[in-house]
């Protein structure tokens, strides 16, 4: 009878609380939450691309709008926003104030403005937020920090090197906890960001000083010990509902991690080596392509994986409700991409860009030299010599030439001969890659709209020592894997093949491909372009993009 009069009391009780318009969340209720993420945006913030007059439709003022508009039928303590990394590089208008010596002190960087004005909770360090000088992305990381957005990547660990921080001491943060009501009870959510932890092979040490990309005792780099590493320590702080965010792809797990072959995409790893993870959340190769599929983890649970492929942002709703004791019970309601060419800009955010934007495209204009003469035309880098890449290459070489100059002089150059041979600072020879075959340059005045045309990432160049062999190796390699040939009607067409980001053009030596040649001998090189010969086991001096050189 007790219990009767009870549940009685209780109708009651709710009856003059729906009647005052409030809300009851009595047991057995439930909310829902949803994981909101983008990847690999690379400073598109504008509407326009500045180099081609293009539209970009999937750009960040389009997030701000979608994103508005879930928090608006979640609720925005509902909603957590997570950006999976390469956020900043890409653009001119998101590179205007790092690439710029001069700018407000108290101006944020464009892309770290949208994730501020937007209201994300974390970002996950990609790869390409160490392109830049570690200084420069230091304020960029406390002006978000500051700001309240969570900058993560707990896989990256101070090496001891620099008298200031302990070895495995945590160089950004680990992870996130947010709290979400059921029932009157808190929960806590956790969101764990990882970097890939391939960065030492694509970037300078400068940009990363002190820094690894996993503990001292996982020299495998094994991100799936990283995550399992901070999962304990997220459980043991009452994290009922783990969101992983990997700024990476989902790869294999087949036998053991080895760096540099099997470790860049650790996604499908991870999951199979953790058992606690509700969301996987994946970047870095900007494939949409198992978006919303599934893996199994080590307790047999269907995880779901999410990317948005540099282009769409990710919507995944859990719901949320009590088991008998009390603790949190997650199911998966839905999960998709959500192509932001439907929606609007933030007109709000736009005028907060427009300015970068303008000093950009007035940048853009500025004249950095002069061409003469007659120039071909050719687009077919790859497969033949073309004026575009030997302009590509002259710069680099010019360029390179100048920085050892006056880096070294006559007394360096001395101790260089002396280390290894070397008998000069000029610069004989340019790898590099991914020119942009839409460009083709005329004669008369270069922009800097023109150099973005050519080439449309500030990667960093490098001069390397390379013995005449090497230069050949790196040639027969390119020749065997990058490379084919195709006979048709007794004309014989070639074509390159796999990835153009890493399929090497060379400047400054006289070389040609023969085809129908075992792999290993298909390099014949007559000598350098100014009339040198060319000799195996001579020092020579090589510039190449850090990209190429990883």
């Amino acid at each position: 009878m007790r219990h009767l009069k009870t549940l009685l009391w209780l109708g009651c009780l709710a009856l003059l609380l729906v009647a005052a318009g409030l809300t009851v969340r009595g047991e057995g209720g439930s909310v829902e939450l949803a994981v909101l993420s983008t990847t690999d945006m690379h400073g598109k913030c504008w509407e326009t691309n500045l180099l081609t007059g293009g539209s970009v439709r999937q750009n960040m003022l389009r997030v701000s709008t979608a994103v508005r508009e879930i928090r608006e039928k979640y609720g925005k303590e509902h909603v957590i926003l997570i950006d999976d990394g390469d956020l900043f590089q890409g653009t001119p208008v998101s590179e205007e104030h790092l690439l710029r010596a001069e700018h407000p002190e108290d101006e944020p960087e464009a892309m770290a403005l949208c994730l501020t004005h937007i209201g994300y909770d974390a970002l996950v360090l990609g790869n390409h937020e160490f392109n830049y000088p570690w200084a420069t992305m230091r304020r960029v990381y406390d002006s978000l920090e500051a700001a309240g957005v969570r900058v993560l990547a707990a896989n990256a660990y101070y090496d001891g090197s620099d008298g200031v921080h302990g070895r495995d001491e945590n160089a950004f943060g680990t992870y996130l906890i947010r709290e979400v009501e059921v029932n009157g009870h808190i929960h806590r959510v956790g969101i764990l960001g990882l970097e890939n932890s391939d960065i030492t092979r694509w970037d300078i040490p400068a940009n990363y000083p002190g820094i690894v990309f996993a503990r001292s005792d996982n020299p495998a780099f094994d991100q799936a010990a990283e995550a399992a590493r901070y999962i304990a320590q997220m459980r043991a702080e009452g994290c009922e509902m783990i969101i992983a965010a990997f700024h990476g792809a989902l790869g294999d797990a087949d036998g053991p991690v080895v760096f540099g072959r099997n470790s860049e995409n650790q996604g499908l790893r991870i999951i199979r080596g953790t058992w606690e993870i509700d969301l996987m959340v994946l970047g870095h190769d900007h494939s949409i392509a198992y978006s919303n599929t599934f893996a199994k983890d080590l307790a047999g649970r269907q995880v779901p994986i999410v990317n948005g492929g540099g282009k769409d942002l990710t919507e995944t709703v859990f719901r949320l409700s009590e088991d008998a004791d009390g603790g949190l019970v997650c199911e998966l309601v839905s999960t998709r991409n959500v192509d932001l060419y439907y929606y609007r800009p933030d007109p709000v955010l736009q005028e907060k860009i427009r300015p970068y934007a303008d000093r950009a495209d007035a940048a853009l204009d500025l004249p950095v030299g002069t061409l003469t003469g007659d120039w071909d035309g050719v687009g077919e880098f790859y497969v033949r010599q073309s004026d575009t890449v030997d302009l590509v290459g002259a710069a680099m070489m010019a360029v390179g030439t100048e920085r050892m100059v006056k880096k070294f002089g006559e007394a360096g150059q001395e101790a260089l001969r002396n280390a290894g041979g070397l008998d000069h600072l000029e610069v004989d020879a340019a790898f590099s890659s991914a020119v942009n075959g839409g460009f083709i340059p005329r004669s008369g005045d270069v922009s800097a709209r023109d150099v973005y045309g050519m080439c449309r990432y500030s990667n960093n160049m490098l001069v390397l020592p390379m013995r005449g062999r090497d230069i050949r190796a790196v040639l027969e390699e390119n020749a065997s894997e990058r490379l084919t040939c195709r006979v048709f009607r007794g004309k014989a067409y070639f074509f390159a093949k796999n990835d153009l980001f890493t399929n090497i053009l060379l400047s400054g030596v006289s070389f040609r491909y023969v085809m129908d040649r075992p792999a290993g001998e298909r390099v014949v090189i007559d000598g350098f372009a100014d009339g040198r010969p060319y000799e195996p086991d001579a020092v020579y001096l090589v510039a190449v993009n850090n990209y190429i050189l990883g």
